[in-house]
C-alpha cells in the first residue's frame, strides 16, 4: 500500500503526518478507537520514518474514514472518488480510435488514507475537506491520464507497424495483419492494453524478421562467402596486409546486425547490384576491423623481431604461422589472438633451433647411439651369460649365489637394500668375506673380495670374476630399468649370472643376441606346492607365519592394530617409508618368531628370505600415482608365490579377505604370464650431458635433460629413454642454486634419492643441504651452519614412542632426509663432514620408530585409559574429547566458578 500523494499546489492547513508514537501505539494495538488498525513494520532493522497503514479486514473501512465520507459525501462524489478499504479510488475512461481499431480504455488509480489524518477536527470543515479531496482527485487523475497516454501510444505504434506496407508484405495482407495482431476486446484496462500491445509487437516483429531473413538468405546464396544468421550478416573477404617484409593474406570475416530498413534495402536491390550493396552495408565495419588488424600486426611485427632464434625463420614461414590466428575474424577481435600468434611464432623459432641442434647432435651420433659402446671394459672381456629362471621358491637366487661363491672375486647386485644385506650374509655363510654397499650405507671390509650392493652402486671400472644380477625381469621397468640394463651390458665380469621370473627369457635372449655373447638358461620349478584358498579368510583366523599384503602405509598400520586386537599374535611391519635399519629389525622379529604375523607392502615380492607360510591379500588394487588399478598378473604371482617358503613349509596357501579378490587371485595364478618385450631404458649419463651441453652451448642441466628426453635416439629401436621426471624436477632447483658447479656434478646431485612426492625431504634437501655447496667466489658467514637446524630436528623424537601416526610419519620422513644426507656425504665427504652426527641421529630416530611400531596398538586414552584406534591422531578418545569440549565450552560462556 502507498501513502497519499501530495499535490504540488499549496493546500492551506495541511494536516500533519502521523507521529512516531501514534504509529507505535497502532502497532501494539493500544489505540482503542481504531482496534482494527495495525501497523506494518519491518521485522528487522530500525523502525522507518513512515509506516504503511493497512486494514486487517479488506471489506471494512476504518471508522474515522466512514465518518469523514458521511460528512462530506457530496464532495467525495463531486471528485468521482470511491472509498475502498485501501484508500480512495478513481477510474477514468477514454476511447481509442485509430484506422478502424476502436477500444474503450479505462485506468484506475488508488491512494491510501490515514485514519489519523482524515479524522482530525480540521477536516470537519467543508473548505479544508474540499481542498484535500481536490488534491487527491487531481493526483489520481494525473496517474490515470499517464496510464492512458502510455497505452494509447503503444496501441498507435502497433497499429502503425501492423499496417505499414513494408511489414504487411511479409505477413500477407492488411486483413491478415488486422486479424492476427490488431484485433482487441472492446474494453481493456490501460495496463492490460499496454501488456497486450507489447506482446503483439514482439510477435509481429518476429514473424516479419523470420520472413525477411529467409528471403534474404535465399537471395544471398548466389554470392560467395556471404550468409545470414538471424539478423547478423556475415561475409568473408581475403585481405592482403603487411607483416615484417612479407605480405599476409587473411580470410577476414565481417559481421553486422541489420535493422529492418537494411533488410529491405538489400531485398529490394537488383541481383546485379546485390554484391555491391552487401559491400556497402558492411563497409564501415570492414574498415574499422581491418584498421584494428593492421595495428595489431604492426605491434606483432615489432615483438617478433625481438624473439630469440627468429633469424632461423624467413618472413614467409612467420606469415604462414600467424595467418591461422587471424583467419575468420569478426568485429569482436580480441588481443589474445595477437598473443597466441606471437607464442606460435616463438614456438616455431624454438622448433627451428631444436631441429638445428638435432642435426648437430647427429653429427656426434657415434658417441652415444650404440649403447653397448658405453661400457668399453665389459666389451673387452669375453663374457659368459647365465640365466636362472623360475617361479618363486624355485631356488634361483640360492643357485646363483652358489655359482658366485665358486669365483675368486665377485659382486651380488640386489634390487633392495634388505636383499643386499641378505646377499652379504649368504656369501659369508659360504665362507666368502663380503662388503656391503648401498647409496647410504657402507660396510667395507679390507679382506673382502666380494661385495653385495644395490644394483645402482655397480662399479663399471672394477673387473671381477663373476657378478649376480637379481630380479633381471626389472629390465622392463620404465623408472629403474636403466640400472639393470647398465648392469647387464656393463658388468665387468667373466661370468654374468642372472635370476628372474619365467617371463624374462625373451628380453634376456634378445639382449644377449644384441651383444653377441653366449647365454646359458636354467629353467627351474617350484620346490613345493602353491594353492589358492577355497574361501576368504577373516583376520581373527590368521595363523602364525602369515604375511598380510596391502599397498599403503595407512593400511599397514591399521591392519597391525586390528590383528593385534583380534588375535594374540604380535605383528611386524615392512613398508616403503621405513628406514633400512627399521625394515631390517622388523624382518628379524618375524624371522625369529618374536612377531608371529607380518603386515607388509609389496616390498616382500622382491624375495626377502622370510619364513612365510601363507600370504593374505588385503586387496588386489594399488594406487599407481594417478589412480587405483588392479595388480598385474606377474605382481599377483610374485607376491603370492612368497607363501610356503622352502625349508619352512611343505606347501604354500594364498588367501584374500573377500571373494572378489580371491577369484581375481585364482585367475591370475592360473594364467601363464606373457613374455616381457623391449624397450630397454637408458638413463642420461655424463657422456650424454657433455655432448648435449656442447651442442646447445649451455650449462643448464634442466635444458640438457629436456633435450635428452626429446632428441636422443639410439642405433637400435630396442632402446628408449628412461623416465626422468624426478631428475628433471630437481635439476631446475640445482641449476638455480648451484650454477657455479660443473653440469656433470649437478647431474650427480640431482640424482640424489630425494623422492619428490615427499615434501618434507624435498624441503630439507633444497633449503639445508644444497646451501652446503659454497660458491668459491661468494661471501658467507662462517658462523652459520645451514645444517644445525636439520640435525636439531632429531630432538623432537626423544620421548619413548610416537603419540600418534602423524608423529610416526614425521619420524619416517626425517629418517629419509638423513638417508639423503648420508648419500651426499659418501660422494662429497669434504662438504658433508657431519656423517657421525647423521649416523647418531639415524640410530636414535630408528629406535624411536621401532618402539613406536611395537607400542602402536597399546596406546590408551589419557583420560579414561581406553584403547585408542591406530588411526586416531590425538591421545584422547572421542568420548572424552566430546565431554571435555562441552565442559570447556560451558565454562567459557559463563559457567560459574566454584568458590575457594
Amino acid at each position: 500500500m502507498t501513502f497519499p500523494s501530495r499535490s504540488s499546489a499549496p493546500i492551506p492547513r495541511a494536516p500533519r503526518a502521523p507521529s512516531f508514537w501514534y504509529k507505535l501505539k497502532v502497532f501494539f494495538g493500544l489505540v482503542r478507537a481504531q482496534p482494527q488498525i495495525k501497523a506494518k513494520i519491518p521485522s528487522k532493522g530500525p523502525i522507518p520514518k513512515t509506516i504503511k497503514a493497512i486494514a486487517p479486514k479488506p471489506t471494512e473501512i476504518p471508522l474515522p474514514i466512514q465518518a469523514f465520507i458521511k460528512r462530506h459525501k457530496k464532495l467525495v462524489d463531486a471528485q468521482g472518488l470511491v472509498a475502498l478499504p485501501q484508500g480512495f479510488s478513481l477510474t477514468v475512461q477514454r476511447r481509442f480510435a485509430e484506422r478502424e481499431v476502436q477500444i474503450d480504455l479505462s485506468a484506475e488509480a488508488l491512494t491510501a488514507f490515514y485514519p489519523e489524518e482524515l479524522g482530525e477536527p480540521a477536516f470537519k470543515r467543508k473548505k479544508a475537506a474540499h481542498e484535500r479531496l481536490e488534491a487527491i482527485g487531481k493526483e489520481l487523475r494525473r496517474k490515470c491520464e499517464t496510464s492512458l497516454t502510455q497505452a494509447e501510444a503503444a496501441l498507435r505504434s502497433l497499429v502503425d507497424l501492423g499496417l505499414r506496407p513494408s511489414e504487411v508484405r511479409w505477413i500477407g495482407s492488411p486483413e491478415e495483419s488486422r486479424a492476427q495482431f490488431l484485433t482487441f476486446p472492446k474494453e481493456l484496462t490501460a495496463a492490460a492494453a499496454l501488456e497486450l500491445t507489447q506482446q503483439r509487437r514482439r510477435e509481429l516483429l518476429s514473424k516479419t524478421a523470420k520472413a525477411r531473413g529467409a528471403f534474404l538468405s535465399k537471395k544471398l546464396e548466389s554470392l560467395p562467402q556471404t550468409s545470414l544468421n538471424g539478423r547478423n550478416l556475415h561475409r568473408t573477404y581475403s585481405e592482403t596486409m603487411p607483416l615484417l617484409a612479407s605480405s599476409l593474406e587473411l580470410p577476414v570475416e565481417i559481421e553486422k546486425a541489420l535493422d529492418h530498413r537494411e533488410f529491405d534495402r538489400l531485398i529490394d536491390e537488383d541481383e546485379a547490384k546485390l554484391n555491391a550493396a552487401v559491400d556497402a552495408a558492411l563497409a564501415s565495419t570492414r574498415k574499422a576491423l581491418i584498421a584494428r588488424i593492421e595495428s595489431q600486426l604492426r605491434e606483432l611485427s615489432r615483438r617478433i623481431q625481438t624473439l630469440p632464434h627468429i633469424e632461423l625463420l624467413n618472413d614467409h614461414e612467420i606469415a604462414q604461422t600467424v595467418a591461422p590466428y587471424y583467419g575468420g575474424l569478426n568485429r569482436a577481435l580480441k588481443k589474445r589472438r595477437a598473443k597466441s600468434a606471437l607464442v606460435a611464432v616463438e614456438e616455431l623459432a624454438r622448433e627451428a633451433k631444436y631441429k638445428g641442434d638435432v642435426i648437430k647432435l647427429n653429427e656426434q651420433r657415434a658417441a652415444y647411439a650404440d649403447v653397448a659402446a658405453y661400457y668399453p671394459l665389459a666389451r673387452s672381456l669375453k663374457r659368459e651369460l647365465v640365466l636362472y629362471v623360475g617361479p618363486t621358491n624355485s631356488g634361483k637366487t640360492w643357485r646363483a649365489l652358489n655359482e658366485l661363491a665358486e669365483a675368486e672375486t665377485g659382486v651380488y647386485l640386489a634390487p633392495l637394500r634388505l636383499l643386499a644385506l641378505e646377499g652379504q650374509e649368504e656369501l659369508e655363510k659360504r665362507g666368502k668375506p663380503c662388503s656391503f654397499l648401498t647409496g647410504e650405507e657402507r660396510d667395507l671390509r679390507p679382506d673382502a673380495r666380494f661385495t653385495s650392493s644395490t644394483i645402482e652402486m655397480l662399479n663399471l671400472e672394477s673387473q671381477v670374476d663373476a657378478v649376480v644380477i637379481d630380479e633381471v625381469q626389472l629390465l622392463a621397468d620404465e623408472r629403474r630399468g636403466w640400472a639393470w640394463l647398465a648392469a647387464f651390458m656393463g658388468a665387468p665380469a667373466q661370468k654374468v649370472i642372472m635370476t628372474g621370473s619365467p617371463d624374462c627369457i625373451q628380453i634376456v635372449t634378445d639382449l644377449a643376441n644384441y651383444l653377441g655373447e653366449p647365454l646359458r638358461i636354467h629353467e627351474l620349478q617350484r620346490y613345493n606346492e602353491l594353492t589358492v584358498a577355497d574361501k576368504p579368510i577373516v583376520l581373527k583366523d590368521i595363523r602364525p607365519g602369515t604375511a598380510v599384503v596391502c599397498f599403503s602405509r595407512r593400511d599397514v598400520l591399521r591392519l597391525k592394530t586390528r590383528i593385534e586386537e583380534s588375535t594374540e599374535h604380535k605383528v611386524a611391519v615392512v613398508y616403503g617409508n621405513l628406514s633400512p635399519q627399521v625394515r631390517r629389525e622388523e624382518a628379524r622379529r618375524f624371522r625369529s618368531g618374536e612377531a608371529q604375523v607380518l603386515v607388509a607392502t609389496d616390498a616382500i615380492a622382491m624375495g626377502l628370505n622370510l619364513p612365510i607360510l601363507e600370504v593374505v591379500f588385503y586387496t588386489t588394487e594399488k594406487f599407481n600415482g594417478e589412480e587405483m588399478t588392479s595388480l598385474s598378473i606377474p605382481d599377483v604371482r610374485q607376491i603370492g608365490g612368497r607363501a610356503g617358503r622352502y625349508g619352512f613349509a611343505q606347501f604354500g596357501v594364498v588367501h584374500a579377505l573377500d571373494q572378489k579378490n580371491l577369484d581375481y587371485i585364482r585367475e591370475a595364478m592360473a594364467v601363464t604370464p606373457e613374455m616381457l618385450k623391449p624397450p630397454f631404458y637408458v638413463a642420461p649419463g655424463r657422456n650424454h650431458v657433455q655432448i648435449i651441453s656442447t651442442v646447445l652451448d649451455t650449462d643448464s642441466l634442466e635444458r640438457i635433460l629436456t633435450f635428452f628426453d626429446r632428441a636422443i635416439e639410439f642405433s637400435d629401436d630396442r632402446f628408449a629413454r628412461s623416465n626422468i621426471d624426478d631428475l628433471s624436477y630437481l635439476s631446475t632447483f640445482v641449476d638455480e642454486r648451484l650454477p657455479f658447479l660443473p653440469v656433470t656434478e649437478r647431474l650427480t646431485i640431482a640424482s640424489a634419492p630425494v623422492g619428490i612426492r615427499n615434501e618434507t625431504v624435498v624441503h630439507w634437501f633444497l633449503n639445508r643441504m644444497l646451501p652446503s655447496f659454497r660458491d668459491p667466489e661468494g661471501e658467507y658467514d662462517d658462523d652459520v651452519d645451514e645444517l644445525d637446524e636439520f640435525f636439531a630436528a632429531a630432538d623432537r623424537f626423544e620421548h619413548e614412542s610416537a603419540r600418534h601416526q602423524l608423529e610416526l610419519r614425521d619420524a619416517e620422513d626425517y629418517l629419509k632426509a638423513l638417508t639423503v644426507y648420508a648419500w651426499l656425504a659418501y660422494r662429497y665427504p669434504q662438504i658433508f663432514t657431519r656423517i657421525e652426527d647423521c649416523e647418531d641421529r639415524r640410530e636414535r630416530v630408528n629406535a624411536f620408530v621401532e618402539r613406536s611400531l611395537r607400542g602402536l596398538a597399546e596406546r590408551r586414552c589419557q583420560s579414561c585409559n581406553a584403547k585408542l584406534p591406530a588411526h586416531l591422531t590425538f591421545n584422547i578418545c572421542d568420548a572424552c574429547h566430546a565431554k571435555g569440549s562441552g565442559t570447556a565450552k560451558k565454562g567459557r560462556r559463563g559457567g560459574r566458578r566454584k568458590k575457594k
